[in-house]
């Protein structure tokens, strides 16, 4: 006669069934070489990660190695120069502009004083004296040639 086994609740709910204890626990447990296999290959991937990570810091570093801040760090602050350069140039033209108005009106205040000053003035009188007395010399010629030409 033969034996037949009893079906569980747990049998109908499996997912997989086995046929006795050793052969379930072989279904349970992973194969050693599978796992061993799994291990390398998230070795492999994880290295790789790591080789892709370091691969690109390095190309990010290449690139500002050679960026112009590195190779020509003089153009950083080549703007500033120019501009610095302009300022230089407007302020000497602003102070000869101003040594020249200050120029011109000492000039002006100087010819001021020197017209005031009592010499100056004598020279002044002189000149009009002379032409006063031209004047009157052209005007007594005229006169005395008009009573002679009427006479």
């Amino acid at each position: 006669m033969g034996h037949e086994t009893d079906t569980t609740i747990a049998d109908l709910v499996a997912d997989v069934r086995a046929a006795t204890p050793t052969a379930a626990a072989e279904l349970a447990v992973p194969v050693y070489n599978d796992v061993l296999l799994q291990l390398k290959q998230d070795q492999t991937r994880v290295f790789n990660a790591f080789q892709n990570f370091v691969q690109r810091d390095r190309q990010r570093l290449n690139k500002l190695q050679t960026s112009y801040v590195f190779t020509q760090p003089n153009r950083l602050y080549e703007g500033y120069l120019q501009k610095l350069d302009f300022l230089n140039e407007r302020l000497k033209q602003a102070g000869q502009n101003n040594f020249n108005l200050a120029s011109q009106h000492y000039q002006r205040v100087f010819q001021q004083l020197r017209q005031q000053t009592p010499i100056h003035q004598v020279r002044q009188a002189q000149t009009q004296l002379l032409n006063l007395q031209q004047r009157l010399n052209r005007g007594t010629q005229l006169v005395v040639r008009q009573k002679n030409g009427n006479n």
